[in-house]
């Protein structure tokens, strides 16, 4: 699941409008549907996860962004990232 579907998903178990939610984090009804559509990246996740009631971290994770401990693990280990990527191709 993209972050995009993540927003949309959360919203719509909330029972929230896109422009219901747009209005609440103060962002723009098309911004967030194009947010939605992973056309845009924005830095208003915690307040989006806020108003969808969720934990930063559940959007973030959907977010394709790596965190900063596991990119420092990641360079410690370039034989696991040579292997995941191997793995991709496949």
């Amino acid at each position: 699941m993209t972050l995009g579907q993540a927003i949309r998903t959360f919203r719509e178990k909330r029972g929230l409008s896109l422009r219901a939610l747009a209005r609440a984090v103060g962002l723009s009804a098309p911004f967030l549907s194009d947010l939605e559509h992973d056309r845009r990246n924005t830095d208003k996740l915690p307040a989006i996860a806020r108003a969808l009631g969720v934990r930063a971290r559940e959007l973030e994770r959907h977010s394709g962004h790596v965190d900063r401990a596991t990119l420092r693990w990641l360079r410690a280990h370039p034989d696991v990232v040579a292997m995941l990527r191997a793995r991709a191709r496949r």
